[in-house]
């Protein structure tokens, strides 16, 4: 991989090219799963077809002791849980509050019609901040009559010293409950019906 940088100045200007370090990812064979390592950065990725957490947690642990014995880290200082949501609703336009409660507020004198739009908020739970990033994403096809929205969660945790494996395993599900409670906090009855199956 490289970077390509420019630096613009009153009287001149500088370009250059740096080589970054590696980057390596790993994909099962079933393509559902995929592990990223970087320098000092390990990310274990669940695609789908989607388990349950407990299901494929075991896997973040076995690439955590597979990095360690590999590249001997001197600690770890970040712990991050993410769930990126694709959002689709089967119609347009819709109104934003019958389906969440994280949506962009604008004043009355603005109407209630707006363009596309992406709302960030960080939400400190004990020792963890939950990023909660909600906007508008691509129709998966421009002829359905769809509406499409983004809603990701990232917990992260920083450490100031060495944890060991238990720590580790405590904070990875802290951090999944936070998103857990955030996602259902952030999603009314209407939309989460239609997750749901009709019996």
């Amino acid at each position: 991989m490289q970077q390509g940088r420019i630096t613009l100045g009153h009287e001149q200007a500088e370009a250059g090219v740096r080589q970054l370090p590696s980057w390596m990812q790993f994909i099962s064979d079933e393509k559902n799963r995929m592990i990223q390592i970087a320098q000092d950065l390990l990310v274990v990725n669940q695609l789908a077809p989607y388990p349950h957490f407990e299901e494929w947690e075991p896997a973040i642990y076995g690439a955590l002791r597979t990095y360690s014995e590999l590249s001997r880290p001197a600690r770890i200082s970040r712990i991050g849980v993410r769930y990126i949501n694709r959002v689709v609703i089967p119609r347009a336009p819709v109104r934003l509050k019958d389906f969440f409660t994280v949506y962009p507020n604008l004043p009355q004198s603005l109407g209630d019609v707006h363009g596309p739009f992406m709302v960030r908020v960080e939400v400190p739970k004990l020792d963890h901040k939950v990023l909660i990033t909600f906007g508008t994403a691509p129709a998966p096809s421009p002829s359905e009559v769809v509406q499409a929205f983004a809603l990701d969660f990232y917990d992260i945790i920083q450490f100031e010293s060495a944890i060991d494996d238990n720590i580790v395993k405590i904070q990875v599900e802290q951090a999944h409950e936070n998103i857990v409670v955030a996602f259902e906090d952030s999603i009314t009855d209407q939309l989460r019906s239609l997750f749901e199956p009709e019996d």
